[in-house]
């Protein structure tokens, strides 16, 4: 899409007719450029243009264009990886620190190789140091990287996500938690409250009906 874009904006319907999607993948294609600062979309009556803007990032990438073949560079989300050849690395390092397989590593070094911006040497890997515009990009990469990282940390830091406990369980704080004992009545001593207040098992005005009859080892009831 960048490369269409070389030529000045377009049309949605445009991008979408030239490589061969519809207008709504080619929308969101431009989307996912705008949100990385290579594209800006614009709208004009009912027309929805992309163009390519004129920020330091954009305009360093419309020259890596010309100079490279950006489809293999960056095809499959290689900013990870290029971003760890900003200092020699072997393949092993490039894998389990991009969390990916050795396998993969590889290929995708190899392809950084074939496309002229990055170097062998001693079983280690690193950009190209005489190629200035791909060390450049590559640190801008780096930087929005970390940017968007702090970002994140901070939005988690002002913005807490509460814990959903399931029902039932308590805090882990919580759960260590001695709470006082319920000030509980010995049963006798009620029995023999309520007895007393009966006469003695006796019907008293208050007991609705019911007669209590107040021992010291149960309590019987009856109506």
């Amino acid at each position: 899409m960048l490369e269409l874009l070389e030529g000045g904006r377009k049309r949605i319907g445009e991008i979408a007719a030239a490589l061969g999607i519809g207008k709504s993948y080619a929308s969101m294609l431009a989307d996912s450029l705008e949100k990385a600062s290579l594209a800006r979309k614009s709208r004009d009556g009912k027309s929805v243009f992309v163009e390519i803007p004129g920020n330091p990032k954009a305009i360093l990438f419309r020259k890596l264009l010309r100079n490279y073949n950006c489809k293999v560079i960056f095809r499959g989300g290689r900013e990870d990886q290029l971003i760890l050849l900003l200092e020699p690395v072997t393949t092993h390092e490039v894998a389990s620190r991009s969390g990916i397989s050795t396998k993969s590593a590889y290929n995708i070094l190899n392809d950084l190789r074939s496309a002229g911006v990055a170097l062998e040497k001693d079983g280690k890997h690193f950009i190209d140091p005489g190629k200035g515009d791909v060390l450049e990009y590559v640190r801008m990469l780096k930087w929005e990287k970390a940017q968007a990282r702090v970002g994140r940390q901070l939005d988690r830091q002002l913005h807490p996500v509460p814990r959903v406990l399931r029902p039932g369980r308590r805090r882990r704080e919580e759960a260590g938690v001695k709470h006082p004992a319920h000030a509980l009545l010995d049963f006798r001593e009620r029995v023999r409250e309520v007895g007393a207040q009966g006469e003695g098992g006796g019907r008293g005005p208050g007991d609705g009906g019911v007669v209590l009859d107040a021992r010291e080892d149960d309590l019987c009831v009856g109506v």
